[in-house]
């Protein structure tokens, strides 16, 4: 019995040393710069050309930026009072949108998201429930819990409705001011398919418009829609795509935020950009590409001032930057409004 368990260990021992010469041979018969995985080139993952954006689209700079104290900036709002609100760690700290701190208010657990509506009352997201402050930072209310499931991961309010992503549950809850809940946007209805959010990760975000309206973005889809309060479709579109007139990755966009204008401005995780879209989701600029971000940027919340800044929450960079819109030279600006350049008449 032993001969033979000798003779069984050589053999095997045998079979290993020659598949490892043949495995010798063939790697050094491969062309020096080939992928050994023997695809060739064309199945190669080069984002190189994605990471530069065309100058052209670019018709934003970044004119300002605020430096953070806090040690995980999570999240931006910005008030009717032109009160810049920055969460993070246990608080909110509240600059003007210049960038001179007016105070913090100290919450118990972190906030994943906030919104102020037009009064200036201040909603914030923890986990899985709402928690209200005023407008002087006052703890006023603490609206029920959504359940074990619930991560909420965006706020907006208007002058009617509050709206909370909860990205664990899949639904938009519909608040009244009194933190009673009016209705639920989307849901796990499998006969309603249109109706249903595709959210692989925690990114799930809303824009109120007003006129009792909110954009939602569907991420595990890459489309916008808008939605009534009482959750009506209105308006939905996306493109999927690499290139910088879609959205790519798993879940994009990550946070969006609406224009005075209609329009709205997108921000996107993987390949981390910044664009303005139309409201039927035509691209009209990029306000800031790859190049302008640190390769694991993630989180980007956004916001609007009443000057038509967008503020841009980088936490790599620990710094809310402020982008501005680049003036057209006075010619173009005059041959897109119909008059005819100096000189020229």
């Amino acid at each position: 019995m032993k001969a033979k368990n000798k003779t069984l260990r050589a053999a095997v021992l045998l079979c290993v040393c020659l598949i490892g010469i043949v495995a010798l041979i063939l790697i050094s018969m491969q062309k020096p710069g080939r992928p050994r995985n023997g695809l060739g080139k064309s199945f190669e993952y080069d984002l190189s050309e994605f990471t530069r954006t065309d100058p052209h689209l670019l018709k934003w700079a970044e004119t300002a930026r605020i430096g953070l104290t806090l040690a995980e900036p999570r999240a931006l709002a910005i008030g009717s009072d032109a009160a810049l609100y920055v969460a993070g760690d246990n608080a909110v700290v509240v600059y003007d949108t210049d960038g001179r701190q007016r105070g913090s208010i100290d919450v118990q657990a972190a906030a994943a998201c906030l919104a102020v509506d037009p009064e200036g009352t201040l909603y914030l997201g923890i986990r899985d429930h709402v928690e209200v402050y005023d407008s002087g930072g006052k703890w006023m209310a603490a609206w029920r819990s959504l359940g074990a499931k619930a991560e909420l991961t965006s706020i907006a309010a208007d002058t009617g409705f509050v709206y909370a992503a909860d990205a664990g549950n899949g639904v938009v809850v519909c608040y009244d001011k009194r933190g009673r809940e009016t209705n639920r946007i989307g849901g796990p209805d499998p006969t309603d398919k249109a109706g249903r959010f595709v959210i692989p990760s925690p990114y799930f975000d809303v824009a109120a418009v007003g006129n009792d309206t909110v954009w939602v973005v569907n991420p595990g889809r890459r489309e916008l829609i808008l939605f009534s309060a009482l959750g009506r479709r209105l308006v939905h579109w996306g493109k999927t795509a690499m290139s910088i007139d879609g959205f790519s990755g798993c879940c994009n966009p990550t946070h969006i935020a609406y224009r005075a204008n209609g329009s709205l401005v997108t921000s996107e995780k993987g390949l981390a950009r910044v664009k303005v879209l139309g409201a039927a989701g035509e691209l009209r600029a990029v306000v800031a590409g790859p190049e302008s971000f640190g390769t694991e940027t993630v989180v980007m919340d956004l916001a609007v001032d009443s000057r038509d800044r967008i503020f841009v929450l980088d936490p790599d960079e620990k710094a809310v930057r402020i982008f501005s819109a680049k003036s057209e030279p006075k010619e173009k600006r005059e041959r897109a409004e119909g008059a005819a350049p100096k000189g020229r008449r």
